[in-house]
C-alpha cells in the first residue's frame, strides 16, 4: 500500500475505536522514521487512545517542529496534557490553536472546560461565550456556560442554557443527559428538591458516575409499596461524603420492610458497621445473602418524594474509635500547650479545587504556638520540599 491508502485504512479502524490495529497498520511505513505529519498524528492520538500519553506526546510533538503552524497536533496536545491533568499546559497548546484558528470554537469551549476546573470562571465564561459567538448550535458550550453561571450564582442564566440544550439536543444522547444532570444540581441547590431528585435520576447515564453495580435488572425496585416483608439491597453510591448524608434513609426503609443490606466500597465498610445503618453491611466483592429487591442510595430521596418539608433529620451518631482515640491522644499529648489542627490536603487528586497543596500551610507553621498533623492518608513526599 502507498502512504495515502495505508493513512486511509488506519483512519477507519481509529473512527472504530481500534487504536492497536491503527498502529499495526501505520507501522508498515517505519512510523518511528517517517516526517509525514499525517502518520504522525494518527500515531500520536492512537497512543493518547491507549493512555500511553508519553509516545502521544513524542509523535504530535515531531509534527509542529515539521510543520509549526498544525493546528490538529497543538489541539491534541493539548488534549493529551489535559487527560494527565496538567491543565496549564494544556491551556498553552489550546492558545496557539486559538491564535492560528480564530474560529475553532472547540478549541475555545476545551480552554472553558479546563479553566472551569481551575476555577477561573470568568476567564472560563469568556471562552465559553467566544465558543456559542462563533457557532450558535454548539451545545457542549452551553453546557460549560451553564456551569459557570451555577457556580457565579447567576442561576436563571444557568437554567436557561441547561433548558436550551434540553430542548435542542437529541434525547438520549450525551448532552441530553449532562445537561439534564446538572439541571438537577442547580434545582436542589435552589431548593426545588421534589423536582431536582426526579432530573437526579439521569446520573446513570453520566460517564463520572460511581456507584456500586449488580446485575439484577429485575429485581431493581420502583416503589416502596408492597415490601413488608421484604428484604431490600441497597448499593453506595459516588464518594464517603454521599454515602454518610443519603445513609439517613436506609433507617426509614427499614421501617417499611422487613430487612435492609447496605453494600458500599470496602474502605467504608467498617464506619457503616459501627453506625448501624443497616441490617447488615456488605462490601463490594463479599457474597451477599439473599435480597427480593435492590436501588441506589441516592434514588431514596425520589422513592420518599422528598421536599423541603420532610427532609429526614441524621438518625445516627458518629462517635470516634476508642482504640484511635486512645492512640491520638497519646500522640498529641505532648503538644497540650500548642494550638493543634489537622490538615487533609486532597480530597479527589483529579479536582483542583479540592486539593490544597502542602505550601499554602508554610506561614501558618511559622507561629510557634502551632502545631500542624497531617491526617492525609496519601502522601506525595515531594510536596513537603518547600
Amino acid at each position: 500500500m502507498n502512504t495515502k491508502e495505508i493513512i486511509n485504512e488506519a483512519l477507519v479502524k481509529l473512527n472504530s475505536n481500534d487504536p492497536i490495529k491503527a498502529l499495526e497498520i501505520i507501522n508498515q511505513k517505519s512510523i518511528n522514521n517517517t516526517k509525514d505529519p499525517d502518520l504522525l498524528l494518527i500515531a500520536g492520538v492512537s497512543y493518547m487512545m491507549l493512555d500511553n500519553f508519553d509516545e502521544a506526546l513524542l509523535h504530535l510533538k515531531k509534527i509542529i517542529k515539521i510543520d509549526p503552524n498544525h493546528k490538529d497536533a497543538y489541539f491534541n496536545i493539548a488534549t493529551v496534557y489535559k487527560n494527565k491533568n496538567e491543565l496549564k499546559e494544556a491551556i498553552k497548546y489550546l492558545d496557539k490553536v486559538t491564535d492560528l484558528d480564530k474560529n475553532n470554537f472547540k478549541a475555545f469551549s476545551n480552554k472553558c472546560f479546563i479553566k472551569i476546573k481551575l476555577r477561573e470562571f470568568e476567564n472560563a465564561l469568556e471562552d465559553a461565550n467566544k465558543s456559542i459567538q462563533i457557532n450558535k448550535e454548539y451545545l457542549n458550550a452551553y453546557l460549560q456556560r451553564g456551569n459557570i453561571y451555577k457556580e457565579l450564582k447567576f442561576f436563571d442564566k444557568s437554567l436557561d442554557d441547561y433548558n436550551n440544550i434540553i430542548k435542542t439536543a437529541t434525547i438520549n444522547s450525551d448532552i441530553y443527559y449532562e445537561a439534564s444532570y446538572n439541571k438537577s444540581q442547580l434545582l436542589l441547590l435552589t431548593g426545588h428538591i421534589k423536582e431536582g431528585f426526579k432530573l437526579y435520576e439521569n446520573r446513570f447515564f453520566i460517564s463520572e458516575y460511581n456507584s456500586v453495580k449488580i446485575n439484577e435488572p429485575n429485581k431493581e425496585i420502583k416503589s416502596l409499596n408492597n415490601i413488608k416483608d421484604k428484604t431490600i439491597l441497597v448499593l453506595g453510591e459516588q464518594g464517603i461524603g454521599d454515602n454518610i448524608q443519603f445513609s439517613r434513609y436506609i433507617k426509614l426503609l427499614r421501617e417499611k420492610c422487613s430487612k435492609t443490606l447496605f453494600c458500599v466500597d470496602k474502605n467504608m465498610k467498617y464506619f457503616f458497621e459501627k453506625i448501624k445503618v443497616a441490617d447488615i453491611v456488605y462490601s463490594v466483592g463479599d457474597k451477599i445473602d439473599n435480597f427480593d429487591y435492590h436501588l441506589k442510595l441516592m434514588s431514596l430521596p425520589l422513592l420518599f418524594e422528598t421536599d423541603k418539608s420532610n427532609i429526614p433529620d441524621i438518625n445516627f451518631t458518629i462517635k470516634a474509635d476508642v482504640d484511635k482515640s486512645d492512640k491520638w491522644s497519646k500522640l498529641i499529648k505532648k503538644y497540650k500547650s500548642f494550638y493543634k489542627i489537622g490538615i487533609n490536603t486532597t480530597a479527589n487528586p483529579n479536582i483542583p479545587a479540592r486539593r490544597i497543596p502542602i505550601k499554602f500551610f508554610k506561614n501558618i507553621c511559622k507561629y510557634k504556638n502551632v502545631k500542624l498533623f497531617n491526617l492525609q492518608k496519601e502522601i506525595d513526599r515531594k510536596e513537603f520540599d518547600i
